[in-house]
């Protein structure tokens, strides 16, 4: 089933919070990618006085971006060029009662990982997050158990991870959340017109059969049964005059055709490109209208995973 959300220009009503920034960065050892694991975390206000537990997301950066530069205001005040900030639209849906507090863990995706482990090795990011750097964070902070207190969430490059994620690991999370995810597959990884190397060579070298094992559609198709076992929540949002949009809508064909539930948002009016964003790509906007849904879904999911 299909649900489809359309979020309009204008917002009334939303709670303004401004944020205290509280991201720490921290690092160690990975044992299973065998590399020197990078992330920011942000705690929930109170953390550090009580003994509470806490459901975990995991923020994805975007294209060119590392665990420091996206989604958020880090330590030193310094906010990225998107103007984002998770902890704020988290915040929001605290206030409004569709979520819990969560820790907020922003991993490094080396800039233009996709999210997955190279074929020279030499990025295995995929690894160093769903094996490293998951465990870790469950034993080193108090974190609610089990993949019903546990979500991935990502823009652009990020929101391709998101969905890798989701759909190839749903025994690891209660919802995947795609924004205006740069939802490429192989054709379009290929397709000279794209001019991504990192993809075709840096990435996958190339190599279809490689690919097949970072591809969200791939999973889809090959991972259903687990997909609707564990009833994982898969959202997929996108501008409605963004330049991927159709990459979300094959993706959504894909999940239809073989019965995955997911939702769709699409968010109006975000055409107006700034600074590096061109038309159709004004992440200010969609981070702005979409991500405090987001988070709401986020936090309905969490709750549908703990009645199961």
């Amino acid at each position: 089933m299909r649900y489809i959300k359309m979020i309009a220009a204008l917002m009334t009503g939303a709670a303004m919070f401004t944020v205290a920034a509280q991201a720490t960065a921290e690092s160690f050892e990975g044992k299973a990618s065998g590399i020197t694991v990078d992330y920011e975390i942000d705690l929930p206000e109170g953390y550090e006085n009580s003994d509470k537990t806490y459901p975990v997301i995991y923020v994805l950066h975007s294209w060119g971006r590392t665990h420091n530069t996206q989604f958020k205001c880090t330590v030193t005040e310094r906010c990225d060029d998107n103007n984002g900030s998770a902890k704020k639209f988290m915040q929001e849906a605290v206030a409004a009662g569709k979520m819990e507090p969560s820790i907020l863990v922003y991993p490094n995706g080396m800039k233009s990982s996709f999210f997955a482990d190279s074929f020279d090795g030499k990025k295995p990011i995929e690894t160093s997050i769903i094996s490293d750097l998951i465990p870790h964070v469950d034993t080193t902070y108090r974190t609610k158990p089990g993949r019903a207190n546990r979500a991935v969430m990502g823009l652009r490059l990020g929101g391709y991870g998101a969905a890798l994620y989701g759909l190839k690991h749903p025994d690891k999370f209660a919802a995947a959340v795609s924004v205006a995810g740069a939802l490429h597959d192989w054709y379009t990884c290929i397709h000279p017109d794209e001019k991504m190397p990192s993809c075709m060579t840096d990435m996958f070298n190339g190599n279809y059969s490689y690919y097949l094992d970072s591809s969200p559609w791939h999973h889809a198709a090959t991972n259903t049964a687990a997909i609707k076992n564990y009833g994982i929540g898969i959202r997929l949002t996108m501008g409605d005059d963004d330049e991927l949009k159709m990459r979300a809508e094959t993706l959504g064909k894909h999940l239809t055709t073989l019965g995955i539930p997911y939702e769709f948002e699409q968010v109006l009016a975000c055409t107006a490109g700034k600074g590096p964003n061109r038309p159709g790509r004004n992440f200010n906007c969609i981070q702005e209208k979409s991500e405090v849904s987001a988070f709401e879904y986020i936090g309905t999911q969490m709750k549908k995973a703990n009645e199961m």
